[in-house]
Parts: structure tokens; C-alpha cells; sequence
């Protein structure tokens, strides 16, 4: 019993040792952060600290700019037409005033062109096709029906798309990622039939492989090929949307950023391939611009892109900048006495520089206000595109015709021309349930009633609302069918999976306490990257710090279940009334019936379906701006002044963060 008694004796020797430990390490927290607030006064007068200056003020600014150079497309493009594709682009993302007449004559010049050309508007450069798709989404006409043509065939030959070089394939994903509604149609007799994944893999298998020069280029195959700024760019910007949700995208943008960072020059701006060497100019300024914009990136705040002396790529565009007129301007491509690559005139205002320039700017002022990237319209609204231009009996006049008395459909009889989906795939986990949004053209049918249909019900069925529920992991088609004798419809593709499954396949751990439907609020995560709030058929829609996502924002009418009168469809549990109020059908049951519509829509019944996973960071990973590196703050801050180069960066140590940490330490010691 001795050892025992003295073992927990309560003599004062055993509390002075007990003491003594305690203060000792109060001691050593206070060292600690003393530490820490030295070093980071230090790192504030070394030449450390100078690669994080802060950026170069513009000159002119943003705003400025694209008011400016908005003047001048204007004053120089006042009948646009096709080849104003891109002006029309940029000034619309810009969010400048626009009037109506600029974007409803270039539809209409556009229009003619594609009926004079037969719909074949090229033979080898089916990129062309994937730039017309963008125009025209940009101006709200649907491209998967322009007067009855999907523009989107003309991408389903993979053979035709790749034709042109590398080109095609980017173009191409970037016009189908452009808007959630957009699919590549299958089409019979195709040599090798177009796939999103398909357009994926065939951009991640032609990066460059040798270290430190993992870009694109397009002479990817070539045993001495480099990286190009302007191709490393754009399949930036065309795999921007799975950036942070596709390991293997991740990890080659990563990389293609690794090398824009260490070719940026001096001055902050790039150069293109130029025959053995480059030249720089404006436009892969440009597209550096919108490639880091489109997966969340400030060039004006990340380091990696910002130079000693407070050099950055915007501002090396601004240096481009010339003045037509104190109201307008443009950019040049390149400087005078510089050496040229093909493009305008050294040291004059230039239509393709200005083109570029104006769209660069609109896509860092869409990431500066929360908005979504510059190919990203999900925000923007569909109409089919109407036949506004007359055939060739119309003997060149460019009026339309005045319909026969007999061509005017009485009031009453006017029939649906479509049913829209806000979603043409889904994925959802067994025992949870999702409404479809349709939308009905035109707004003035006279009959709106609808019938929903499920093609496997053991799989999952649909109610008179559109509500789905997925009731075992299999596969399944909910068909939405027009009742006016139209036989129009529209079909959804539900992928049901375990719950299990799901979660093996989201690929990191879920944030149950912060999800997101896909029609709840944006959430990003500290370093102001974008997440991502639902996953759909045409691949992961992406959400903006500050912004809306689109998702569900269509035009016409809303309609969420079957027509009126009580009649449900086959699938329904409950009779259901509805009333139209010329906008929507709103429905006439009892107010829990209506709550839990409203329920489902902000994503509450939703949780738990993949691809919904918390948008913010895991409070245990600290991100991309601060990784982990398992050291003692002031250790990290000693190595970041010591080490130089990439590995001193790779700290990018928080200044101000681990300052409030270390005087909240020194205070509670």
C-alpha cells in the first residue's frame, strides 16, 4: 500500500511539480506567438514579402474600359451580323445597356445567312458551329431549336469536330457545357458519335506531359512541342466547369496553372507560338483572363499571377488600351515596332484584340460581382428562336409578310410548340425525391394541361406535380406529355443509385450541414473559388460567390404539375386542382400539399442525393490558399523567408490571420 499512497499523495512537492509544468507551458504558448508576431514584422521588410505586392492600380479601370470600348463596337459594328458574334458576346456579359435593336439585328442578319448558306455554314471548321451556338444563347435563342434546327447536331460527328485540330474539341465542350439544357443529340450514320465525356478525356489525354510544361498546344503530337498560352487557356476554359469536382481535371488544371504562372513575363502579360519563337500581344492577355476567371481565380489577388513589382495580367491588357475619342476605345494587338504574329496592325485599335479585350473584361467583372463565368449562361433564359426573316418569295424585302387571314389562329385554339425541362438527367439517391420545373411554349396556348409519366414505376414514380420520388437504384425516363392533341413532350433520364453508392461516388466526404439544392442560394469556399450545387446530364452545374446560379430560371410558364380540373396523371396519389394565373398553376390543394412543394424546391428533401454536397471547405482541410503543411505557424513564416522560388510560395502564408491568432494567444496566456 505504500507505493499506492505515494502516488497520490497530495504533498507539496507533488503540487510545486504539477505547477511548474503548467507554467511552463503557459511559457511556451507565449514564446510561440511572441515568435509568430516577430516573424511576420519581419517578413513585412524582406524581400519575401515583396513577392506579394499589392497589384498594380488599372488605367484606365474596368468600368471605364467597358464603357469605352462599348462605344466603340458600337459606333463601328452598327449592323451586326455573323461575323459580330463575339462583339455581340462581350457587350452582353459585360451587363452594359444594350438596346433590344443591336441584339435583334444581328439575330436577324445571322438568320438570313444561315438560310442563304443552307444551315452549312463551314466543311472543315465545325468550331464555327460551336461559336454560333454561343451567340446565339448569349441573345436567349434556344440553339437546340433554331427555327426547328439544332444547332447542336453539327457537333454530334466527333470525326467532323476534331477535323480542324484542337480547336474543335474545346469549342466544342464549351458550347455544350454553355447552358444546362443543351445535350449533343445521338445521331444515326455518324462515323464516331460526340460525348461529353468523350470531349473530356479527349482533352485531358493531349496535355503535354514533361514537367514544368504541362500546357496544350496545337501540336500536341510533335516530339518537341511546347505549351501555348492561348490553347492552355481555352481547355482551361472549356474543363472549367468539373474544376474542383473531377479529380483528374483538378489535377491537369493545376498543372496547366503551374505553367501560365512560370511563363508569365515581367510586365504581367503572355505571348503565343509564333514559328520558333512568340510574341506577345493582347489576346493571350485575353484568354489567360477568362480562363482564370472561369474557375474562380483573381488574377488581381493571387500571387502566383501578380509580379515583384505589382505587375498583373490585367493590367498588362490595360497597357493594350488605346483611346479612340475621350468616350470610346479599343485595344491594339500589338505594340508599335513589335514583332507581329499575323494578327492587326502594330500599335492600331484592332477589331479581333478589341473583340477579345472587351469579352476579358467582362468575364473578370462577372467573377468580381459573383456572377456566372463568361460561357457559363445558365443565367440566362431560352426562346426558340422564331423564323423572323423571309423566305425567298418575299422577292428581298425585309419586311415580313402579313399573314393571310386564314394563317391567324383564333383566340382559344393556339396549340403548344414545346415542353422544357430545367433538366434533361438527373442523379438521385433511392428514397429521396426531386420536382421537375417545365416550362410551356408558347405562353398563350390555350391548353397548358400536361400529363407526367414514369417509365418503370418500381424505379421511381412521378406525381401530377412533377415530383419525383426514386424508389430503387435502376434507371428510368419521366415523360411529360402535352394534352392539347399537340403530342409534344419532354423527357428526363433519372440515374437512381444506393445510398451507398452515392456516397462512394461523390469522391470526398459530404458536408451534410451545408448542401445546397439546385435551386437554393450560392456558397463558396474561403478562397473564393466556385463551388458546385447539383449534378445534372450535361455534368456539374457551377455556382459563383455572390451570384445566382440559373438553375431552374426559364421563360414562359411554370408549371409543376397536370392540368386543371382535378385530372392527374397515372402516377398521381391525390386529385389535384389547379388554376392558371397567366403565369403559373398554382395548386388549389391544402396548404401542407403546397409547403412541401416549397420544401422540396429549397433542397431540404433533397439532401443526401449526390452531387449535393456542402459548397464550403471542410473545417479540417484548409484549402488551396493555406494547405496543411503540419508546422508551427512562425516555422512556416522562418522557411517562407529563407526558402525562395515555388516553395516558398507553396506557403502562402495568412499574414493577418496568424497575427489575430498570435495576440489571441499571447491575451489568454
Amino acid at each position: 500500500m505504500k507505493p499506492l499512497s505515494r502516488s497520490f499523495s497530495g504533498g507539496k512537492k507533488g503540487c510545486e511539480t504539477m505547477g511548474t509544468k503548467r507554467n511552463n507551458k503557459r511559457i511556451g504558448k507565449q514564446i510561440g506567438a511572441v515568435l509568430t508576431l516577430l516573424f511576420l514584422f519581419i517578413s513585412l521588410l524582406s524581400p519575401a514579402a515583396a513577392r506579394t505586392a499589392s497589384p498594380r492600380e488599372l488605367n484606365p479601370t474596368v468600368d471605364t474600359a467597358i464603357t469605352n470600348v462599348g462605344n466603340y463596337i458600337l459606333s463601328v459594328d452598327k449592323k451586326p451580323e455573323y461575323g459580330s458574334m463575339w462583339n455581340v458576346l462581350g457587350l452582353v456579359r459585360s451587363g452594359r445597356d444594350l438596346p433590344t435593336s443591336y441584339t435583334d439585328t444581328f439575330y436577324n442578319n445571322t438568320l438570313k445567312f444561315l438560310k442563304d448558306s443552307n444551315w452549312q455554314i463551314t466543311k472543315n471548321r465545325y468550331s464555327d458551329y460551336s461559336k454560333l451556338i454561343l451567340a446565339m444563347t448569349v441573345i436567349g435563342r434556344d440553339a437546340e431549336d433554331i427555327c426547328g434546327h439544332n444547332l447542336l447536331e453539327y457537333l454530334a460527328d466527333f470525326s467532323k469536330v476534331k477535323k480542324q485540330g484542337f480547336n474543335g474539341p474545346i469549342w466544342a465542350l464549351i458550347a455544350l457545357k454553355s447552358h444546362p439544357t443543351y445535350e449533343i443529340p445521338e445521331v444515326a450514320g455518324v462515323t464516331e458519335q460526340t460525348t461529353e465525356e468523350g470531349l473530356v478525356e479527349y482533352l485531358l489525354s493531349k496535355q503535354l506531359t514533361k514537367e514544368g510544361q504541362e500546357g496544350w498546344t496545337l501540336t500536341w503530337n510533335a516530339e518537341d512541342a511546347v505549351p501555348d498560352t492561348d490553347i492552355t487557356a481555352m481547355t482551361i476554359q472549356a474543363l472549367s466547369s468539373y474544376y474542383g469536382r473531377r479529380d483528374d481535371v483538378t489535377s491537369a488544371v493545376d498543372k496547366a496553372l503551374a505553367w501560365l504562372s512560370s511563363s508569365q513575363d515581367s510586365k504581367g502579360g503572355y505571348s503565343t507560338l509564333n514559328g520558333s519563337g512568340t510574341v506577345e500581344n493582347s489576346e493571350s492577355d485575353a484568354q489567360v483572363i477568362v480562363a482564370l476567371s472561369s474557375i474562380g481565380i483573381d488574377c488581381g489577388t493571387d500571387e502566383r499571377f501578380i509580379k515583384p513589382d505589382g505587375a498583373w495580367v490585367l493590367s498588362r491588357l490595360m497597357d493594350y488600351y488605346k483611346a479612340a475619342d475621350d468616350t470610346k476605345g479599343g485595344f491594339i494587338h500589338v505594340f508599335e515596332g513589335a514583332e507581329n504574329n499575323g494578327g492587326g496592325a502594330a500599335g492600331k485599335i484592332d477589331g479581333l484584340a478589341t473583340e477579345q479585350g472587351m469579352y476579358a473584361l467582362a468575364a473578370y467583372t462577372r467573377l468580381q460581382e459573383g456572377k456566372t463565368a463568361l460561357y457559363d449562361m445558365s443565367d440566362i433564359t431560352l426562346v426558340p428562336g422564331e423564323d423572323t426573316v423571309p423566305d425567298d418569295s418575299s422577292e428581298g424585302t425585309t419586311e415580313e409578310k402579313a399573314p393571310d387571314k386564314g394563317d391567324t389562329p383564333k383566340p382559344g385554339k393556339i396549340k403548344v410548340s414545346r415542353l422544357l425541362l430545367d433538366y434533361k438527367q438527373i442523379t438521385m439517391t433511392r428514397g429521396k425525391t426531386r420536382t421537375l420545373k417545365l416550362k410551356i411554349y408558347p405562353s398563350n396556348a390555350a391548353d397548358k394541361r400536361v400529363k407526367w409519366k414514369s417509365s418503370n414505376k418500381k424505379i421511381a414514380t412521378v406525381t401530377a406535380k412533377g415530383k419525383i420520388k426514386a424508389l430503387k437504384a435502376g434507371t428510368v425516363k419521366i415523360t411529360v406529355t402535352a394534352r392539347d392533341g399537340s403530342r409534344k413532350k419532354a423527357v428526363c433520364k433519372v440515374i437512381i443509385k444506393n445510398p451507398a453508392s452515392a456516397r462512394k461516388n461523390s469522391g470526398k466526404k459530404t458536408n451534410t450541414g451545408n448542401r445546397r439544392s439546385s435551386t437554393s442560394g450560392t456558397n463558396t469556399g474561403s478562397n473564393g473559388q466556385r463551388g458546385y450545387n447539383s449534378q445534372s446530364g450535361t455534368g456539374y452545374v457551377p455556382v459563383v460567390s455572390g451570384g445566382n446560379t440559373g438553375q431552374g430560371n426559364y421563360p414562359g410558364t411554370t408549371v409543376t404539375g397536370s392540368g386543371s380540373g382535378g385530372t392527374t396523371s397515372q402516377e398521381s396519389t391525390e386529385a389535384v386542382a389547379w388554376n392558371f394565373d397567366g403565369n403559373t398553376y398554382n395548386p388549389e390543394s391544402s396548404s401542407e400539399d403546397t409547403e412541401a412543394s416549397v420544401q422540396d424546391e429549397t433542397g431540404e428533401d433533397t439532401e443526401g442525393e449526390e452531387g449535393y454536397e456542402g459548397d464550403g471547405e471542410d473545417p479540417g482541410n484548409p484549402g488551396p490558399e493555406h494547405p496543411d503543411t503540419g508546422l508551427p505557424a512562425w516555422l512556416e513564416i522562418l522557411l517562407g523567408l529563407l526558402l525562395s522560388g515555388g516553395l516558398a510560395g507553396s506557403f502562402r502564408v495568412p499574414w493577418k490571420l496568424l497575427a489575430v491568432k498570435a495576440l489571441k494567444k499571447i491575451k489568454k496566456a
